[in-house]
């Protein structure tokens, strides 16, 4: 990590997140029956914590959607199996918890991308997609 203020860009042009934003994973509409209840997009943030000595650093990028949908949770996971397929992204079974989390994973705009489907509440789902920022992270 580093002291002091920021290094470098923690997305140079927001080229990160605008990858982000237009996967076809989150891009594309929701099949009929599902609702978006809310949708957050977090770009890269400088945090300077200053302690522990050193833990300054980039956080971020993100975005993420909560949709709801009456459909089983089965049919859930195969409609993004199937997009996460068609759209380039791989199982991660070091992330995926049988009948609670799933995620895959794939190079987007130069790093190590991930994206997690969780349900969230009652007939919601979380949808959540990150990358790391450029530079030292916190």
């Amino acid at each position: 990590a580093c002291l002091g203020g920021p290094v470098g860009s923690g997305d140079p042009g927001g080229k990160r997140l605008h990858a982000l934003e237009n996967d076809p994973i989150i891009k594309a509409p929701l099949p009929p029956g599902y609702t978006i209840v809310s949708r957050q997009t977090v770009p890269a943030k400088w945090n300077s914590n200053g302690w522990p000595l050193g833990s300054d650093g980039w956080s971020g990028i993100n975005v993420s959607e909560v949709f709801r949908t009456s459909d089983p949770a089965t049919t859930v996971v195969a409609v993004f199996t199937r997009r996460a397929s068609a759209s380039g992204w791989v199982a991660d079974p070091q992330g995926t918890k049988p009948d609670s989390e799933w995620e895959w994973a794939k190079e987007l705009a130069g790093a190590g991308a991930h994206v997690g489907l969780t349900p969230s509440g009652d007939d919601e789902y979380l949808l959540a997609l990150s990358v790391p920022p450029n530079g030292p992270s916190d």
